[in-house]
């Protein structure tokens, strides 16, 4: 019987709960069908809204064996955590029952947690110290950026850093140079800091990797991302 949902998209009362004390809810749909208006230029197909939410808030209630969410979370841009991979605990529950669209996926973004943003390490905290907590969580803004190395313009100019959780490279500075004139070139899709690089001509997952690629080839097609907005 058809009854107007979308495959993600939870039954009035439905909730997403694992077995056992320590559960899981769906709180909140975010910008279930806005557009990706930060690149929205109209001569690109890029970009154009998916019809999934932006991202979620979900609720953790955690219990005395059931205590650890499962996420490898990478910091290093100190303002919010990237999801790297999902392990056993209460995320990994959560995903074996919620419904496509509203599952916590690697490359997702959590922006803040019990009302904390812009600060990693104390999203962190409360991730790991509360038994309460609700998080939000982003979508990844995925764009690719051709960049050509000349004469004029040996350099990238882009800094990038990483740490041993991160599998990807993240913008940490921007000098004269190649990226400066994409971005000038193309101003809906910017490289900006603390953007990251999630792969380097179709190479992925490998920061150390993608970095020599990066300083060796003339030409590099870099693939980007960012947390989805929510308009």
């Amino acid at each position: 019987v058809a009854c107007g949902l979308r495959p993600w998209q939870p039954a009035m009362g439905q909730c997403c709960a694992s077995d056992g004390d320590g559960k899981a809810v769906v709180v909140e749909l975010l910008d279930v069908d806005a557009p990706r208006k930060v690149f929205a230029l109209g001569e690109s197909s890029e970009f154009p809204g998916d019809g999934r939410p932006a991202g979620m808030v979900i609720g953790f209630a955690k219990s005395a064996d059931r205590g650890a969410l499962g996420l490898s979370l990478d910091t290093y841009d100190a303002e919010r955590l990237h999801v790297v991979g999902i392990r056993e605990g209460l995320a990994q529950q959560y995903n074996e029952t919620a419904l496509p669209g509203a599952k916590i996926e690697i490359g997702d973004y959590v922006v803040a947690v019990n009302g904390a943003s812009k600060d990693a390490l104390e999203m962190l905290r409360l991730l790991r110290e509360e038994q309460d907590i609700r998080v939000t969580i982003r979508r990844p803004l995925e764009w690719t950026v051709t960049l050509q190395k000349d004469l004029f313009a040996p350099s990238f100019g882009v800094k990038v850093g990483w740490h041993a959780e991160s599998k990807s490279l993240i913008v940490i500075d921007r000098a004269h140079g190649v990226l400066e004139q994409w971005n000038k070139a193309n101003p809906g899709k910017q490289v900006l800091l603390h953007d990251r690089i999630t792969s380097v001509n179709g190479l992925g997952g490998d920061p150390a990797q993608m970095l020599e690629i990066i300083k060796r080839e003339k030409q590099c097609v870099l693939r980007l991302s960012r947390p989805r907005p929510v308009e």
